[in-house]
């Protein structure tokens, strides 16, 4: 389940300062500590630690060093580090952001809670398939919106023990030669293999609708 979060943020402009985002749930509480760094006018952010604490007690129940990562400043106020459940288990889960495209796609690194070591592990998995991402927690499916170029898609998956499986694929296309059409396939997963089920021709109103929510 999602939970109502608290984030504070504070920090200074100048130049190699100290940022601080604190994040909340029911549980614990969540501090991520990074430096910034400004250069013409820009600012980096490099996330030195993630430290998770007991939100009864305070006490620190986990410290995460985080790989080298560097992100725009400008990111950190929104959907730069998300606190909810991602493996519909119960518990909530984190991700960071790692990088954002031109086309949209945002890449994060995904920590899921092991309710059996009490802690946060990085789930390499999550991070290489997952775009754009929401959380379906009613019908307990994850969905994961991509572009490459002028071609886009959107693929869904389910949580199987735990993993991620890839039950359907669907992609938009552009037809060559500057038609205005679109072609739209759909994948899905049919006796243990991915499956085309649809293919049609679409004009591009017809496709910005099929975007709409």
């Amino acid at each position: 389940m999602l939970l109502a979060l608290c984030a504070l943020l504070a920090y200074t402009t100048a130049v190699g300062q100290n940022k601080t985002l604190t994040f909340s749930d029911s549980a614990f509480v969540y501090k991520v500590a990074m430096d910034s760094t400004s250069s013409k006018g820009f600012s980096d952010c490099n996330v030195k630690s993630i430290t998770v604490s007991n939100k009864s007690d305070n006490a620190v129940v986990q410290t995460i060093n985080p790989d080298d990562n560097i992100v725009s400043c400008d990111w950190v106020n929104k959907d730069f580090f998300v606190v909810e459940d991602m493996n519909f288990d119960g518990k909530n889960d984190f991700r960071m952001l790692l990088s954002q495209s031109p086309g949209g796609n945002m890449s994060y690194a995904y920590w899921l809670y092991n309710p059996t070591t009490r802690a946060f592990e990085r789930n390499g998995a999550y991070e290489d398939s997952l775009a754009t991402v929401t959380f379906d927690r009613e019908k307990k499916l994850v969905k994961s919106y991509w572009s490459s170029g002028i071609q886009f898609g959107t693929e869904t998956y389910k949580v199987v023990k735990g993993k991620l499986q890839l039950i359907e694929r669907e992609m938009i296309t552009p037809e060559e030669s500057a038609t205005g059409y679109y072609t739209h396939e759909v994948y899905k997963l049919t006796g243990g293999a991915m499956k085309r089920t649809a293919k049609d021709r679409l004009t591009e109103d017809e496709v910005q609708k099929l975007q709409q929510p």
